[in-house]
């Protein structure tokens, strides 16, 4: 029974390549149902095939039949799950989106930040900064309660220039009546151009910004709609 037991041990092997895997067993099982007819059919009468051994090998091979198809039915969820995910991404393009986060995209010279208070300020002081943690904007803010956005045009309100197109950070510093700080959330707007699947999960990219699927918050379909958690207001640099 040697030779029956080395065909089940390479075919335990070949489970790690799922794609060779299943032709692989077919053929080894007919291998060994061919070794097995013709042992039996001429073993020693006084010292016939061990059953123990015979069953064990038999276990070996549906165990093997089993992992191959449970990998096969795993591919083909990964397969299905990817193209779940290009699809959603797709969707994504041409829509204006707001997403969490401190960071928005100067295209074509105009970013659209936002923050959020969870109460009315007296005063919101708003900073803008380039990739080198240069501060290119300031200017005050709204102080509404809720969402606040926040428009600019490139322009550095030091110098009068206009900052190139790129990724950029907003913060905002809140203080309420009694001269306590407030805590402001920042977020950004904007229309999706382009999306990808990266690490498994769905990115979208505004410009030069890439923004995880995760972190949005809301989508607004047409081009030009105004989402309604968002309210207009606007945001003037100081002198």
């Amino acid at each position: 029974m040697g030779l029956l037991s080395g065909i089940a041990g390479s075919t335990a092997a070949a489970t790690s390549s799922t794609g060779t895997a299943a032709p692989s067993l077919a053929g080894d099982f007919n291998t060994f149902l061919t070794l097995l007819t013709t042992q039996l059919q001429n073993q020693d009468p006084t010292s016939p095939v061990d059953s123990n051994q015979f069953t064990q090998q038999l276990v070996e091979f549906a165990g093997v039949q089993q992992q191959v198809q449970s990998n096969t039915l795993l591919q083909q969820l990964v397969t299905n799950s990817q193209a779940s995910q290009v699809s959603s991404a797709s969707s994504f393009i041409g829509t204006n989106i707001t997403a969490t986060g401190n960071s928005g995209a100067l295209t074509n010279g105009k970013a659209t930040f936002g923050y959020t208070l969870p109460s009315a300020a007296t005063a919101a002081n708003v900073t803008i900064s380039d990739s080198n943690g240069n501060i290119v904007f300031e200017g005050t803010g709204s102080t509404n309660a809720g969402n606040n956005p926040v428009s600019w045009d490139g322009t550095n309100s030091f110098t009068g220039a206009t900052e190139p197109d790129g990724v950029y950070t907003i913060a905002v510093k809140a203080v309420g009546s009694a001269g306590n700080a407030i805590t402001a959330t920042p977020y950004v707007t904007g229309t999706v151009d382009s999306a990808s699947i990266s690490n498994g999960s769905v990115v979208l990219n505004i410009g030069s910004l890439s923004i995880p699927e995760a972190n949005v918050t809301s989508v607004t379909n047409l081009p030009g709609t105004q989402t309604t958690s968002v309210p207009p207001t606007t945001t003037t640099p100081t002198s």
